[in-house]
């Protein structure tokens, strides 16, 4: 993202360094838990965001999608449901988030949220829209 050292240890609180191969990975490439992206203003899209997760509840827990709807997003998760068997098991998903057309300068938002019944994780998604700046 640009970040030199000086920046990097202004954020981090250490002397911590990024591999060259990280220096252009776009924002919402970053494993986070908020999902946002820009899109061309005035033209259909389609974003897609893969993330891991690692398990920091039970053993033997699953977890199932839920997406909030929204008028002008679709959204979609796969796969819907995360199963774990262990404690720091890791697990990925896609969400692919897809709409029609949207003026300049507009942002639009939803959220995702997985649940074992008992905990709930919730990501919000953020689609907002650019005009040539190559963003």
């Amino acid at each position: 993202m640009g970040y030199d050292a000086d920046k990097l240890k202004a954020v981090s609180g250490s002397n911590s360094t990024c591999n060259t191969s990280s220096e252009n990975v776009p924002p919402k490439d970053l494993n986070y838990s908020t999902l946002t992206a820009a899109v061309p203003s005035d033209q259909p899209f389609t974003v897609t965001f893969q993330r891991t997760v690692t398990n920091v509840g039970n053993a033997n827990s699953t977890y199932i999608a839920e997406v909030s709807a929204h008028s002008k997003l679709n959204v979609s998760v796969v796969p819907t449901v995360l199963s774990f068997n262990s404690m720091r098991e890791n697990e990925s998903f896609q969400v692919t988030v897809t709409g029609g057309a949207l003026k300049i300068f507009t942002v639009v938002s939803t959220s995702m949220s997985w649940s074992d019944g008992s905990h709930i994780v919730r990501s919000p998604i953020v689609i907002h829209t650019y005009h040539g700046l190559g963003i």
